[in-house]
């Protein structure tokens, strides 16, 4: 067995290739009893090395994306929530064309419903494929003009070519009160609409809510 020397760790580690390097041995033992051809061993040195830069990158990217909560799909509460349409939501998930079609998800419902959590789930869910995103909480502020401007035209550049994931606690009719601009969020919300899918949770219980034990 070929032992490495201090200049082949140092190009390994140059060229981070750090699973060659803490499985060296390993590879070499595969190699001398013939369980696989030089092409073969090359393929599995290369798979291993890719598979963990991906895993990698996907927790940087999950680090950058700066989410509060990590809600994921499958331990979401559906039982929870039984007048939520949990067939069109998972199907949305499944299908991923939120994100290969650019489309909007708009998360529309009362406070505590689970709005962030699906919208954090649907954004988990395409950076685990490779995608970039980042958790932006605009929160309760009130929104001067200019802001309502800036928006409108970062809305209207992601138009037809990036994804956003949006929640309400407001329905469409009551942006204009929000934003303060009639004409902007008539424009805004016919934009948004026109690629989107629209999830009404406005019948939603809270989940934050705890049922009180009755005494006996």
């Amino acid at each position: 067995m070929t032992t490495m020397d201090e200049e082949l760790i140092k190009k390994l580690k140059y060229i981070r290739l750090g699973w060659l390097l803490a499985n060296w041995d390993h590879c070499l033992t595969m190699a001398q009893k013939g369980n696989f051809s030089h092409a073969r061993l090359l393929e599995y040195v290369i798979e291993q090395e890719y598979q963990i830069k991906r895993e990698n990158s996907r927790k940087a990217k999950l680090s950058r994306a700066k989410i509060p909560e990590p809600w994921v799909m499958e331990t979401f509460p559906f039982e929870r929530q039984p007048k939520l349409n949990r067939k069109k939501i998972v199907n949305l998930y499944d299908a991923f064309d939120y994100m290969s079609k650019s489309r909007n998800i708009i998360f529309i419902g009362p406070t505590g419903t689970g709005k962030t959590g699906l919208a954090t789930a649907f954004l988990t869910h395409a950076i685990d494929k490779g995608y970039n995103g980042r958790f932006i909480e605009l929160g309760y502020v009130e929104v001067e003009p200019i802001q309502v401007g800036l928006f409108f035209t970062l809305m209207h550049k992601r138009h037809r070519k990036k994804s956003s994931l949006i929640t309400s606690n407001l329905g469409f009719s009551q942006w204009a009160s929000f934003l303060n601009n009639q004409h902007l969020t008539a424009a805004l919300v016919d934009r948004l609409t026109e690629n989107s899918h629209v999830i009404n949770m406005r019948n939603c219980v809270s989940l934050r809510t705890r049922l009180e034990e009755v005494p006996g």
